[in-house]
């Protein structure tokens, strides 16, 4: 028992560790910043040219991607560089 007490860490080695993990997380969580809405209905908005985003399927950061139930854009409080993918199959012309 003494032995194993004796191999166990400082309270501030601990919390140094704790810091630097948590850094490291951070850093980790904002490359896996991801969102995805679908429309499903195929139904356009009023003006037949805009997507109703109706389902929020992920959001793993919602404090940035905000969404609004049938609302035709989503907004990002975060200024920066955005990768955005679509795939629409429609009888008629969508604006996105």
């Amino acid at each position: 028992m003494h032995d194993e007490v004796g191999d166990k860490i400082t309270k501030p080695v601990f919390d140094k560790a704790m810091a630097e993990l948590g850094s490291i997380n951070e850093a980790l969580c904002s490359e896996n910043c991801v969102a995805r809405w679908l429309w499903r209905s195929g139904q356009l908005c009023s003006n037949g040219y805009a997507v109703p985003w109706e389902v929020q399927s992920v959001n793993t950061c919602p404090e940035n991607f905000l969404w609004d139930e049938d609302k035709t854009a989503i907004l990002t409080v975060a200024p920066g560089l955005y990768e955005i993918t679509l795939g629409f199959f429609s009888s008629k012309k969508p604006t996105v």
